[in-house]
């Protein structure tokens, strides 16, 4: 069985971009999320996992074999931690690094953090 602990994937590439959805959503914002691909063949796709508190994720999301995933409906003002997890038939990964971002209440600029370990995390508000 393969294993898919410890591989070079975990050095995630996370890019945060706040989007006001509707006009009538003014308390929520979108999230997108990249993250390096996995080499090993066997990798089928990826599960996404947040929530507000740091290594308690109370959401998933199958992002398939996208490397990329916007998440919606994120309260301003609440900062929301990211990790990411391969998968295939057989067997899934440990979670990547951990990644935070704030939502911010206005358009200032939010923040976003976590990683180490040679993460490179940067944050954008549009």
């Amino acid at each position: 069985m393969m294993s898919l602990k410890n591989i070079p994937w975990v050095h995630a590439l996370i890019l945060f971009a706040m989007l006001a959805a509707y006009p009538l959503q003014v308390y929520a914002a979108t999230v997108r999320i990249s993250w390096n691909p996995n080499t090993e063949p066997t990798v089928e796709g990826y599960m996404v996992y947040y929530g507000t508190e740091s290594r308690s994720y109370t959401q998933d999301l199958d992002a398939m074999n996208s490397t990329t995933i916007e998440i919606g409906d994120l309260d301003k003002g609440m900062t929301y931690y990211f990790a990411v997890k391969a998968y295939n038939d057989s067997d899934m990964s440990e979670y990547s690094e951990e990644v935070s971002v704030t939502i911010p209440d206005d358009s200032g600029a939010g923040g976003g953090g976590g990683g180490g370990g040679g993460c490179f995390i940067a944050t954008a508000v549009l």
